[in-house]
């Protein structure tokens, strides 16, 4: 397998270069998606009748900006899905017949990351919650939430709920993850891609719930050596995240503190059992040559 020939500085860059095509495609994306809201802006000032200088233009633009970050988000994870998807199809290509493969996987187990996902999600907000952490962050808190969730249910159950995820998994545990198993043990692999990704999210806040998260979205992938697993994980953590912000469905769960704490400890107790059952009851099946056939990109047999 080529990627193991690779050692200190072209290794590193193999990991990082992913993230940095990222941050670049951001940055366009961004430098564009200004272009098109400061003519807006000077279109609906010239409209009203309002004055154009730079003050008045600048805070036209900055609400445009923040009005659409998400669909700016979309955006820049739609044009960089192709290219993480590119990419990792390159490294199983270069891995060839040395690339692990198993043999299909029951639908239950699926189910079970998909829950995992759900409670992890509410279980660590829950926590942060409690520990105060979210009240020393409250404004910062209210900015990300102004910004993601603006009332448009269904098109942030497909963006942030399903685009999002795909697009995050395929770079840090498809590309990143990957390439660092390459020179060093799944265990470090795990921890070290988990601190990307969490750095990658930004502020403190968004920093603890993405390294928790993370790290079960890595272990996931590890356990079930394919991408639909993790991004299971990830779909029904984002998922209930929307949903319990755009919707009262989850209101009755944080009527009282003992609501909260008794919640928190119901969403953790499943959590270990999905945790049991993936790690102590999945059992994969490896394939044997003569056995392989037509094989699909996550590792399972095409009947």
């Amino acid at each position: 397998m080529n990627q193991k020939k690779d050692s200190g500085g072209k290794a590193v860059w193999r990991v990082m270069y992913p993230i940095l095509i990222y941050f670049g495609i951001s940055y366009v994306v961004s430098i564009l998606a200004t272009i098109l809201a400061m003519t807006v802006g000077i279109i609906q000032i010239k409209v009203t009748g309002g004055a154009l200088d730079y003050q008045s233009l600048l805070s036209q633009t900055t609400v445009i900006l923040t009005q659409y970050s998400y669909e700016i988000a979309a955006v820049t994870s739609l044009i960089m899905l192709p290219v993480v998807w590119f990419l990792f199809l390159g490294d199983r290509k270069e891995e060839g017949s040395e690339y692990r493969k198993y043999d299909r996987i029951s639908a239950v187990y699926y189910l079970v990351v998909f829950v995992l996902g759900i409670a992890a999600s509410l279980a660590v907000n829950n926590m942060m919650n409690i520990s105060g952490l979210m009240g020393d962050y409250t404004e910062n808190l209210n900015q990300v939430a102004e910004q993601l969730y603006r009332g448009q249910l269904a098109a942030e159950l497909i963006g942030i709920g399903i685009l999002s995820p795909i697009t995050e998994e395929i770079l840090f545990r498809g590309l990143i993850m990957g390439r660092m198993k390459a020179f060093c043990s799944p265990n470090t692999a795990i921890v070290m891609s988990s601190i990307l990704f969490a750095l990658y999210h930004g502020n403190f806040l968004q920093f603890v719930y993405a390294l928790i998260l993370g790290l079960i979205f890595a272990y996931v992938y590890e356990k079930f050596h394919n991408l639909t697993a993790p991004i299971l994980v990830h779909c029904g953590a984002n998922l209930i995240s929307v949903i319990g912000s755009e919707t009262a469905l989850l209101d009755r769960f944080y009527q009282t503190e003992m609501s909260v704490i008794a919640g928190t400890m119901i969403w953790c107790l499943v959590i270990l059992g999905c945790i049991y059952i993936i790690h102590y009851r999945l059992k994969l099946v490896k394939l044997h040559p003569e056995k392989e056939g037509r094989m699909d990109d996550n590792g399972a047999r095409n009947s």
